[in-house]
């Protein structure tokens, strides 16, 4: 059984995170992320507009779906995907090399 852990203080820094974009262009922001994350975003996306009087837009799709919609060229201030998708992404020149955080561990 693969089993799923958020690493300590990780929706602090996924809201930090999505601070630290509405900071950094004191506008409204996009997220992508996988639809499993779907419950988790929908409950902080709140948070974060009410903490910045900033709109937060929030994207699902199967994982595979959005790392091509990135690699195509859609962009976001948020990516949330697994680890070897967004060093991929890094290494094509489509996320901030040196930006990656990982969130989330899986134990199996």
């Amino acid at each position: 059984m693969l089993l799923h852990k958020l690493l300590p203080g990780s929706l602090t820094t996924i809201i930090s995170l999505l601070c630290f974009c509405a900071s950094a262009q004191s506008a409204d922001i996009k997220v992508l992320a996988s639809v499993a994350l779907t419950a988790a975003l929908d409950d902080l996306a709140p948070v974060y507009e009410k903490k910045t009087e900033n709109k937060a837009t929030l994207g699902y799709g199967l994982s595979v779906e959005l790392k091509k919609r990135v690699s195509d060229g859609e962009a976001a201030d948020l990516i949330i995907l697994t680890r070897p998708m967004m060093e991929d992404l890094e290494h094509q020149g489509k996320v901030a090399a040196g930006s990656l955080v990982d969130l989330v561990v899986s134990d199996s």
